[in-house]
């Protein structure tokens, strides 16, 4: 259990991108968070006796998400990307359509917890002294961060039994944890793995009349989930190649790699309190790469 843990509490970022596929808007996609993982160790290695610093795991811990949407009034759905009353037609009183869509964004509150190798206690203040300076300045799933950090919000652990494992799960509440649930896919020849993702986001309800001793009848209705307990929800969590290696296309980000085609891989996540994990490893998210497959992707290894 000897793992050191790099714990970045209550982060708030503002304006982050909502929208974590072609047809999912919640929470940011996986890559998004392990993408920020990345980059900060990059950063991190740049500096002196840091060189060997190793940022293998993620885990997020949701405090607050605050979709950005507008409402017109009780009758009408609720617009995503508009965080002002939008423009009215004044014909027929609806929504004129901006010259631009605005992409779907939310307010977020987070712990980061990340899995970090080659730390102890002769580099431990140095670690922490650069993601200090360089966190603020980083973006965070397309999202400003506006928290200021200190000792109190950035903190290294050091957990080597259970007792130091349940401290640091203690401060990851009060929050909620995707917990990877590919296991509830399971397409057959007439559900396909899209029909699956729908059918467990599906609520059903269903009436029920009851006989009255007044000869009345009374209604009642209950409703019926995927699964009795638990919160599920589409997840992002990775690209599959459509292409494979392209030949340099003019404008692509960057010419040192190789370029592909991709598109987004959704699965289904169930949110979780910490306490409803076993151990950290349970929380946590890793590249997972299959050339075989041309898979690029974010898993928990550990279920």
């Amino acid at each position: 259990m000897d793992k050191t843990y790099l714990l970045v509490s209550k982060m708030k970022i503002h304006n982050a991108n909502a929208a974590s596929s072609a047809y999912t808007i919640g929470v940011p996609a996986m890559t998004a968070w392990t993408g920020f993982m990345y980059a900060l160790e990059r950063y991190v290695r740049t500096k002196s006796k840091l060189e060997g610093v190793r940022f293998t795991g993620i885990a997020v811990s949701y405090h607050e998400c605050e979709l950005q949407t507008y409402r017109l009034d009780a009758y009408r759905t609720h617009i995503v990307g508009y965080a002002k009353p939008p423009k009215l037609d004044g014909n027929d009183g609806g929504i004129k359509s901006a010259s631009f869509i605005e992409e779907a964004r939310c307010h977020m509150c987070v712990s980061l917890l990340i899995e970090v190798e080659g730390v102890n206690g002769m580099n431990e203040k140095m670690l922490l002294r650069a993601t200090k300076e360089r966190i603020p300045r980083m973006k965070a799933a397309g999202g400003d961060i506006g928290t200021k950090f200190d000792e109190k919000n950035l903190t290294v652990h050091y957990v080597r039994d259970e007792k130091s494992m349940y401290k640091v799960r203690a401060r990851l509440m009060c929050g909620t944890i995707l917990k990877e649930r590919t296991d509830l896919i399971q397409p057959t020849e007439e559900h396909d793995a899209l029909d699956c993702l729908m059918d467990i986001q599906r609520v059903v309800y269903k009436k029920f009349v009851e006989e009255q001793e007044d000869s009345k009848k009374k209604v009642r209705w209950e409703s019926s989930k995927f699964i009795d307990k638990g919160w599920l929800v589409p997840i992002a969590v990775g690209y599959c190649d459509l292409s494979g290696p392209t030949d340099k296309l003019e404008g692509q980000r960057s010419y040192d790699y190789e370029h592909h085609f991709v598109e987004p891989i959704v699965t289904v996540g169930e949110f979780r309190m910490p306490h409803r994990f076993n151990t950290l490893d349970e929380m946590m998210w890793r590249y997972d790469y299959d050339e075989v497959n041309g898979l690029y992707l974010c898993k928990q290894t550990v279920q």
